[in-house]
């Protein structure tokens, strides 16, 4: 076969399922999953966005937000970071987030990196 599919999703979208075709390097979507009407959140009012914030040691860190749209800057942030000590936790689909949306908090995901103490430049 010269298809591939593959899906994506973060924690506040469930995903969308797609079928890349290697010969002529396109993607069509085949399957939309939509967030649950139950959840009161609607896909276009949601913002994701990442940008690069400075550590205390002055490294770009890169830093993810999921939050509604024209959100006050004082809303409650939940934090979570992925991929520490040699474990990759990936950023997926998290039902129970939901409810915290649509109540306004924001949700922040910071990558970790791995930095050695030492140069290899001996």
């Amino acid at each position: 076969s010269h298809t591939v599919t593959y899906t994506l999703s973060s924690p506040a979208l469930r995903g969308d399922t797609y079928e890349y075709d290697l010969w002529s390097n396109t993607s069509k979507l085949i399957e939309h999953l939509p967030l649950p009407s139950a959840s009161g959140l609607i896909e276009d009012e949601l913002d994701v966005s990442m940008q690069y914030v400075k550590s205390e040691d002055g490294q770009e860190v890169p830093f993810t937000t999921i939050q509604k749209k024209n959100i006050d800057v004082s809303a409650p942030v939940i934090i979570n970071s992925y991929g520490c000590y040699g474990v990759d936790i990936p950023i997926h689909y998290t039902p129970s987030y939901l409810s915290l949306l649509k109540r306004g908090w924001i949700l922040g995901y910071s990558a970790i990196r791995f930095v050695f103490p030492f140069s290899f430049d001996r």
